[in-house]
């Protein structure tokens, strides 16, 4: 039988709404073209580009469609502009099935960029989609709205999707999820979704698959 156990801390992340930076788990607003809001998430894993300086985050696609601008709110709580999504998949049309990812170019030189994830530390791996349903490991995410949570590997519905155990809410989606396990962390994917029954059983695009096909354009993990 899987373990069922599933962990949650909140306390001493409350700082990831008004962190300051752009880094993993940590909250961004996102506007669209006419400077109307529209949501908020939560920064996924970093990404740099072979041959240039700039930097990208890997965040849900569900989150904001190309155009849309993402920005981070400082410890004055005044907002400031981090970047803009140059590719996104929008709202998958088959929830936990579909790609569910974005590219946000972080083009504003006076923001701060971290790839460590806050209060975690460096996630400097990366584990596939197939290692991940063999091992069946303990996967961690972090997000703005609930902070860290931890639980084990459930199944993968789909080759762009997994599900894993832990609790989270709305903001929290796009935040880094990665494999916690006695060798290391490694980056799976970002958050995607979460049922309202069986509330524990949460799914997150995988990172696999998406570096495969950024590869193309000369992107790569940055941890």
């Amino acid at each position: 039988m899987r373990n069922t156990e599933v962990y949650r801390q909140s306390q001493g992340f409350e700082r990831l709404v008004n962190l300051g930076k752009v880094a993993p788990g940590a909250k961004y607003t996102v506007f669209d073209q006419a400077g109307r809001p529209k949501g908020e998430c939560s920064f996924g894993w970093m990404l740099r580009q072979q041959n240039t300086n700039r930097v990208f985050n890997l965040t849900a696609g569900h989150c904001g469609v190309t155009g849309d601008r993402a920005f981070v709110m400082l410890p004055n709580n005044q907002l400031m502009y981090a970047g803009r999504f140059i590719s996104s998949t929008g709202m998958p049309n088959r929830i936990g099935v579909d790609a569910d990812f974005a590219v946000i170019f972080l083009d504003n030189p006076n923001v701060q960029i971290d790839p460590t994830v806050p209060g975690v530390g460096r996630v400097q791996g990366v584990a596939g989609l197939p290692a991940i349903d063999r091992t069946e490991p303990k996967l961690c995410r972090l997000g703005w709205r609930s902070g860290l949570s931890c639980g084990y590997y459930i199944d993968t519905p789909s080759p762009l999707v997994f599900r894993f155990r832990n609790i989270s809410d709305h903001g929290d989606s796009g935040g880094p999820v990665w494999v916690e396990g006695p060798n290391g962390r490694y980056a799976a994917g970002v958050l995607s979704f979460g049922p309202k029954v069986n509330a524990t059983q949460i799914g997150a695009a995988a990172i696999g698959p998406v570096l495969e096909y950024l590869s193309q354009y000369n992107f790569y993990y940055w941890g």
